[in-house]
């Protein structure tokens, strides 16, 4: 539905640019473009027929019957009863209606044991704006209507009068995605969406702040005459509005350069006042969007100097600074911020939207620098095992750069083309021996820690035994290196060349890094550490090459 309603919507825009060249050129001649009336005909039909396609793909999602066992994106027929859709301005009227409901609805709690009084009342709330959560008329309508202060007051309300309102807050959130992709030419919005980023009201009301009519569908990334929050320098909201801001972000689906920009502005430069569990928000909006992590982190690294020096300064603000055992929800609100910085270090390396083997270009380098720099650093527990999650999503490169058998072994690490012994692997990067053992050392403490990185091993080995067996064409001699690898348990399995004549290369086992076999870091000769034949023990990853 989606790319049919693009595909309608880039026509559109095709229509439009070139029937006014032609009508440009007519009057240039002095000729009558009356011919032309019939393609203005088709262009207000696709004007008109647009946003109803718009609003039925809102009612498909919002109605969950959307199948989720079909491979891939989500797809097929979904019943639909047209009847019941709500016409646009209908849509508003309601949206503008739940805001007045939201407005004069007011935390109560009485304490230990009535406890609060209103979590009903707020849990029918929120079960109305989940419905509407995918229609941008009545999501940006509600928005519009609440007004920034109401707005950023929002998710405090249901934290003060709900049980348990984290779900809550995340609905919010959706809704509020929708409203900023696709709600902007909604009376109102455009100017609560510019004062939320900038802390201040627009300049002045009109057509240019609402970034893109309806006749273009899907996400609309921002541009400078569109969205003015991102171009009216930094924001200037401070202290809690910014939390509040954060809270809003975390679980949406953004325009990704809007997203970026926003978190840039707000929580990651050297200016921003967002701390503790306040920038959970803010990291797990980008760990939700890999397109905006990279953006943001780029625009980091630039404001700091260099992305070692934006790694380290956002590490030591997500710290855990206290340990709380026996109140799993104080600990869990304390490791919040270090677990979301490492989600939006992972997505930004391709980690979730991408596979081993077959990165882009964009997710790849990232990754590449992060392995390169993550290990000079304290990296805080929450954050690890996301670190493994980068190693599994790049099993290929830690494999190649883990072989010790190659001559790639002493040669630094590399970002590009690498020429690999090992037939399946197709790396995006080189990394040495030293960075692939520095790198895998940050996560490799435990088994929950480590526990993606051995999922990513265990379905390259899968992946590398089939290509050795289509190498083989069933002569039963598999000649070429296979590899198990999990540091926990203790051994690590490899194979070796082969020879000239398809004869396996017995005397000469193939040689990978693990924890009892690290890179020689104290020898001019460049040496390499003596393997056993076939099996190595890992006891730990505190040991070292002298």
């Amino acid at each position: 539905m989606r790319e049919f309603i693009d595909s309608l919507a880039r026509g559109h825009d095709v229509i439009r640019q070139e029937t006014d060249s032609i009508r440009r050129i007519f009057a240039s001649a002095n000729v009558s473009a009356a011919s032309l009336n019939p393609v203005g005909e088709v262009l207000a039909w696709l004007e008109t027929e647009l946003p109803k396609l718009r609003r039925r793909q809102a009612a498909i999602l919002a109605s969950e019957k959307v199948p989720g066992w079909l491979p891939g994106m989500a797809a097929g027929l979904v019943p639909l009863d047209e009847s019941a859709m709500l016409t646009a301005s209908e849509a508003q009227r309601q949206g503008r209606a739940l805001a007045e409901r939201f407005a004069t609805t007011f935390p109560s709690d009485y304490g230990v044991p009535i406890g609060k009084t209103n979590d009903d009342d707020f849990t029918g709330l929120v079960a109305e704006l989940d419905v509407h959560r995918n229609d941008a008329d009545f999501a940006a309508a509600f928005y519009a209507a609440l007004g920034a202060k109401g707005a950023l007051g929002l998710t405090d309300k249901l934290r003060a009068g709900m049980d348990h309102p984290e779900k809550a807050i995340d609905t919010v959130s959706r809704a509020f995605g929708t409203a900023v992709r696709e709600g902007g030419d909604v009376p109102g919005f455009a100017e609560v969406r510019y004062e939320l980023v900038t802390g201040k009201a627009p300049p002045a009301a009109g057509a240019w702040l609402r970034p893109v009519s309806k006749s273009s569908a899907g996400p609309h990334l921002p541009t400078d005459g569109g969205f003015a929050e991102l171009h009216d320098g930094q924001a200037t909201a401070t202290g809690r509005g910014e939390r509040q801001l954060g809270d809003l972000l975390r679980a949406g689906e953004f325009p990704a350069d809007w997203l970026a920009a926003v978190v840039s502005m707000h929580a990651l430069g050297k200016k921003s006042t967002v701390g503790g569990t306040d920038l959970a928000g803010f990291l797990n909006a980008l760990g939700d969007n890999p397109k905006a992590a990279r953006t943001a982190i780029s625009a980091a690294a630039r404001e700091y100097g260099s992305l070692p020096k934006a790694l380290s300064a956002l590490n030591s603000r997500v710290g855990v600074r206290g340990s709380s055992p026996f109140q799993p929800e104080v600990q869990k609100r304390e490791d919040s911020r270090a677990d979301a910085f490492g989600r939006m270090l992972a997505a930004a390396s391709g980690a979730y939207d991408e596979k081993d083997g077959a990165h882009s270009a964009e997710a790849a380098q990232m990754a590449f620098q992060l392995m390169r720099e993550l290990p000079k650093l304290d990296i805080q527990k929450p954050a690890r095992v996301h670190l493994a999650e980068i190693a599994g999503s790049y099993a290929t490169e830690i494999t190649e750069g883990a072989n010790l058998g190659d001559a790639n072994r002493t040669q630094p690490s590399a970002f590009g083309a690498v020429k690999t012994i090992t037939p399946g692997l197709k790396p995006s990067f080189r990394l040495s021996p030293k960075d692939t053992y520095a790198f895998v050392k940050t996560f490799a403490d435990s088994p929950e820690h480590i526990k993606p990185f051995e999922e990513g091993m265990g379905n390259l080995t899968n992946k590398l035994v089939n290509a050795a067996a289509r190498k083989d064409r069933g002569t039963g001699n598999i000649d070429n290196v296979i590899l198990w690898w999990r540091p926990t348990s203790g051994h690590v399995i490899t194979g070796g060349g082969a020879q000239a004549g398809g004869k396996a290369a017995r005397s000469t086992p193939g040689t990978f890094l693990s924890a009892s076999n690290p890179p020689c870091v104290n020898s001019r000769n460049g040496c390499a550490p003596t393997s056993k034949r076939q099996t190595s023990s890992i006891p730990s990853l505190s040991s070292g090459c002298t």
